[in-house]
């Protein structure tokens, strides 16, 4: 492996491993805060079906998630795939590819 796919590989591990641990923390704030609670009972109030609940709550907090995770996601999947020439794909275009990837999930 030549040093440019080394120094791209090192790159996607730290983001991978640093993003994983924040995404752990950020989760762990957002339970102890209350924020959890405060849109459970808030869809509560909209929905009587517990599984539309967990659905909608899952939506919000993977809506939240994108959000906060967009510039690492930017950096990672659209800069530094075109910084090695591994993508040549339009900013409108990966832009829906992630919102397909999002629905999906």
């Amino acid at each position: 492996m030549n040093s440019s796919a080394k120094k791209y590989n090192n790159i996607k591990l730290i983001v991978g491993i640093s993003k994983a641990f924040f995404s752990f923390v950020l989760l762990l704030l957002f339970i102890v805060s209350g924020y959890s609670q405060a849109i459970e009972t808030v869809i509560h109030n909209f929905f009587i079906n517990s599984y539309l609940k967990l659905i909608v709550f899952t939506l919000i907090l993977g809506l939240i998630s994108a959000i906060i995770f967009f510039p690492v996601n930017y950096y990672v999947e659209y800069i530094l795939e075109h910084k090695y020439n591994l993508s040549n794909q339009t900013f409108w275009k990966w832009i829906w590819e992630n919102t397909k990837g999002m629905l999906v999930g």
